[in-house]
């Protein structure tokens, strides 16, 4: 069995990683802010140790943790959401903070580096999103997430570590955070609320978090691979159906008034990722599907909402 450290655990993927890492049997550490609110979401898994270390002093991280560490899997990023994907400084120094985990992977005994990849990497793409096609990121959160795999690829080659940079596309699950385009919308839907949204008429992927997480785990243990690949499902099509699918989940009586938010000065950006490399590398990966998925966000997060 492994031991895996991984930082930014109390987050969206970070909880899911950890219960999937535990579930298998592995030994997991997990790094979080100083005094996080969200701590309590890893009570109840049996962890190895919790540091709480913030971003700025990951260099320290060799002095606490304790025996050598297999696998480190690094997902703190701020600013991922919002305006906040285009404040320079601070996607700047979420760049600085991951060099710096860099530096000391070969202290902490690592020979498995991952870290959190993005489809904002692409920036607008017209057709296939492909892992060697061109990358164009059109915010300040693609572009230093780009730039942080170009110099850790070579980085670890140099180091002779295995280097796994998946690019995330829209991941949902239960979990999420409230304002996420499908927990915002399964809320008011419950409610029979009106719904607003773009004119939604971009390519769409969603990818379930419990798929995305068997994946992570499958390609770390899967020693044949190393590099980017994309992390999305066989299933591509207009956000608005997407939409649709909800509504029809939740049997809702919600007016959907598409049109009504402007797309952001960036423009509409559509996506169709090619996950060619992800189905030749993993035979068959299972994909639940987008209904199945919404149901058990509605179980398990909506609960009192659906019942009432």
């Amino acid at each position: 069995m492994a031991k895996v450290l991984i930082t930014g655990a109390t987050s969206f993927i970070g909880v899911h990683l950890v219960d999937s890492f535990i579930s298998g049997g592995h030994e997991v550490i997990a790094v979080v802010r100083p005094k996080s609110p969200n701590l309590e979401k890893l009570r109840r898994f049996p962890l190895s140790q919790i540091i709480e270390l913030d971003l700025l002093d990951y260099e320290l991280l060799p002095k606490f943790v304790i025996g050598a560490v297999d696998i480190v899997i690094h997902l703190a990023w701020n600013g991922t959401r919002g305006q906040s994907r285009n404040d320079r400084t601070l996607q700047s120094i979420n760049y600085e903070c991951s060099r710096r985990l860099l530096s000391v992977l070969p202290r902490l005994g690592c020979h498995v580096f991952m870290d959190a990849g993005s489809q904002a990497e692409y920036g607008r793409v017209d057709g296939l999103s492909t892992e060697e096609g061109i990358f164009r990121p059109n915010t300040e959160y693609g572009i230093f997430k780009r730039r942080f795999f170009e110099e850790s690829s070579k980085w670890c080659s140099k180091q002779g570590l295995r280097y796994i940079h998946p690019m995330f596309f829209s991941l949902y699950g239960a979990g999420d955070e409230p304002n996420a385009l499908v927990h915002s919308t399964l809320r008011k839907m419950i409610q029979n609320n009106p719904c607003e949204f773009t004119k939604a008429i971009q390519s769409w992927n969603y990818l379930y978090i419990d798929d995305a997480c068997n994946i992570i785990v499958r390609l770390i243990f899967s020693t044949a691979f190393s590099g980017a690949i994309n992390l999305a499902s066989l299933d591509t099509r207009l956000l608005r159906d997407y939409i649709y699918e909800m509504k029809q989940v939740c049997r809702s009586n919600s007016d959907l008034r598409f049109g009504a938010i402007p797309y952001p000065s960036t423009g509409m950006v559509s996506i169709e990722p090619s996950i060619g490399l992800l189905m030749n590398t993993l035979s068959t990966p299972f994909f639940t599907p987008f209904k199945n998925g919404l149901g058990q966000i509605l179980k398990t997060d909506f609960a009192k909402d659906v019942d009432g």
